[in-house]
């Protein structure tokens, strides 16, 4: 499918397209394709709409604190909309992996010390647009304390729902991603061109997008246990007088 025969499908649900075998106008196609790209952009805010977290490595520099993140940059991947995790790689048989911080920018402005030079033990990301080394669009990386050598930073993060670049791109969508994609464009569409959003649509597309959100956020469900302290499994009863096994 290409986003053509998106753009002309969403019409076509909405009631525009009534005749058979009409299609968009070249202008109505040109509109639908700008409607198309700014709804995948605003779906990569929520990570209800994220459909995975890619994985990357990236060396660190002997010394070097700051590392610009986007294409080009000093670590070479497309700017990340959010890390969820990073880990320090340390060059150990068999290879070990240290969680790593991830600190907001009050907690990176609250560390006094940044001259320490050692492995490092976490990241701040500013997620800027423009990166120091002017590479854009890209984030600068702040690692404290500064790598003493050559280490191998581990990262996960969201990867974002790529839009259309033209009319004649092929849509290949994740699994359930369809009618999330097809309803919402024909939502947008639709005030466009002066017609109510039928009730068949708005079904149909909030189906879609609790199917989405349940898929994705179930790669993020915490595992959950019985605290120990609550844990009557071995020998003796938790007494919450004493803190103590009877």
């Amino acid at each position: 499918m290409l986003a053509s025969d998106h753009i002309n499908m969403a019409l076509q649900a909405i009631g525009h397209l009534k005749a058979a075998g009409r299609t968009a106008s070249p202008s109505e196609l040109t509109r639908g394709l700008q409607v198309f790209a700014n709804m995948v952009d605003t779906s990569n805010t929520s990570r209800a709409n994220i459909f995975c977290e890619v994985e990357n490595q990236f060396p660190t520099v002997a010394n070097q604190q700051t590392y610009s993140w986007g294409t080009g940059g000093t670590w070479n991947a497309p700017r990340p909309l959010r890390v969820t995790q990073a880990n320090l790689i340390l060059p150990t048989s068999p290879v070990i992996r240290r969680p790593m911080a991830i600190w907001d920018r009050s907690e990176w402005a609250g560390i006094i010390l940044q001259g320490i030079y050692t492995w490092p033990q976490g990241m701040y990301l500013d997620y800027a647009q423009t990166a120091l080394d002017s590479i854009t669009p890209a984030a600068n990386v702040y690692l404290e304390p500064i790598p003493d050598g050559v280490y191998q930073i581990e990262t996960y993060s969201w990867q974002a729902n790529v839009a259309p670049a033209t009319l004649a791109t092929a849509i290949a969508f994740p699994a359930g991603y369809n009618e999330f994609w097809l309803y919402g464009l024909a939502m947008r569409l639709a005030p466009m061109h002066g017609l109510e959003v039928p009730q068949s649509v708005l079904d149909s597309y909030r189906r879609a997008q609790q199917g989405i959100a349940r898929i994705n956020a179930a790669k993020a469900c915490p595992r959950l246990a019985t605290d120990a302290a609550l844990d009557t499994s071995g020998n003796g009863l938790y007494n919450w007088l004493t803190g103590l096994r009877d």
